[in-house]
């Protein structure tokens, strides 16, 4: 038996909104996966997210960036949605744990005509883990409950746990 706390963070996707539900806890956070970036000489800095990024606008020397944003996919920039990614876990994750192993559980809501190719489970399964990730689960259908998060249950009838 593990003495390390169990870690699994549910993250909802789509181009608009992300929310990200640590299981064992509670603790959510939701906001828009906008980030405001400035450029200080060869460098990109991240200076704002989501509705405080929107806030600040576009202009000469800050642009706004959605790593979820694009007419086909919902991952259009990797870098750029790792980078958000990786704020929002460190939102709802405690920060003594974010060292700790976690299972991360990516929920993605839209852009599935046809279901998600290989390529995209790839990017999604890469994607979390270049945040830290130590087990990544990739999960189309009807959003998860409480009760099934916390008991793994991933039920067929609502829809699919995607093997990657």
């Amino acid at each position: 038996m593990s003495l390390l706390p169990k870690q699994t963070l549910y993250l909802r996707i789509s181009e608009k909104h992300l929310s990200i539900c640590h299981v064992e806890s509670g603790k959510q956070f939701g906001d828009e996966p906008v980030l405001a970036l400035r450029q200080q000489g060869e460098k990109k800095s991240i200076i704002a997210v989501g509705l405080e990024a929107r806030s600040l606008g576009d202009s000469l020397q800050i642009s706004l960036v959605n790593g979820f944003s694009h007419p086909r996919t919902l991952l259009a920039d990797f870098a750029v949605a790792q980078k958000t990614l990786c704020y929002f876990i460190a939102r709802v994750l405690p920060h003594r744990w974010f060292r700790l192993p976690f299972t991360l559980i990516l929920h993605p809501l839209e852009k599935l005509d046809g279901g998600l190719t290989q390529i995209e489970l790839r990017a999604f399964h890469e994607l979390g883990k270049g945040c830290g990730a130590s087990h990544v689960q990739i999960w189309t259908g009807s959003p998860l409950s409480a009760y099934e998060l916390k008991a793994g249950l991933f039920p067929e009838s609502l829809g699919q746990l995607h093997p990657v």
